[in-house]
């Protein structure tokens, strides 16, 4: 998936005045988009904090991870119906902020104390181990091959490219791949988008409860 956001989630004004009918009624339109403005901000603040709650409450993810991964943003569609909406990023997350470690072989006899690769906890409380990955900081070299450029270095799970020879063994020493788990946008809707009907109706009455609570100070003044 690419590293481009998508906005998937939308709560419409109309949508959420329509469920708060009984009492929007004595309030002119200039009060209700006041209301509706500031019900927006409460929602930029506390929605980015729903999202993260929920995906970290069926991931292992790494709150630091999902830093700037969400933000609610605001806007029109075709019919000029204002609407706040959620954004995600589709770039898949290095392996290792999901509670990625690795248990290094000691000693020189290797044979016998081979690490199983390193594991990770993509889903909540399912620690998976991946064959022959190893947690390592790696960085290019360039061309020449000379001097590891310090600004590529990067630190996360890799394994071994398989070679072409066709016999399926990975590479001794060499080229190496680095492993990533879900990205952000992936995690809200779950893989078979099996959450997208729940996030989306959490964030909808998120949107109406702060707008509810802006017309009932309207009512208290």
């Amino acid at each position: 998936m690419s590293g481009r956001t998508r906005r998937f989630v939308r709560a419409r004004n109309s949508e959420a005045l329509s469920r708060l009918g009984a009492l929007v009624v004595g309030f002119d339109e200039d009060q209700l988009k006041q209301a509706a403005r500031r019900a927006q901000v409460s929602t930029y603040r506390s929605g980015v904090a729903m999202v993260n709650a929920d995906v970290r409450s069926r991931y292992g993810v790494k709150l630091s991870a999902l830093r700037g991964a969400y933000r609610v943003v605001s806007g029109r569609d075709r019919k000029r119906e204002d609407y706040v909406a959620v954004e995600a990023t589709g770039r898949r997350i290095n392996l290792l902020e999901f509670s990625g470690r690795w248990s290094r072989p000691r000693g020189s006899n290797l044979k016998r104390q081979r690490s199983k690769g390193a594991t990770a906890m993509v889903h909540a409380g399912e620690r998976k181990a991946y064959a022959g990955a190893f947690v390592a900081s790696i960085g290019w070299r360039g061309v020449s091959g000379a001097t590891i450029k310090e600004d590529t270095v990067r630190r996360g799970i890799f394994v071994r490219k398989k070679n072409p020879a066709g016999d399926g063994k990975r590479y001794g020493r060499g080229p190496v791949r680095l492993l990533r788990g879900p990205s952000p946008l992936e995690m809200m809707l779950g893989e078979d988008l099996r959450y997208a009907p729940r996030i989306s109706q959490a964030f909808r009455d998120l949107y109406t409860a702060e707008l509810d609570r802006q017309i009932k100070l309207l009512i208290k003044r």
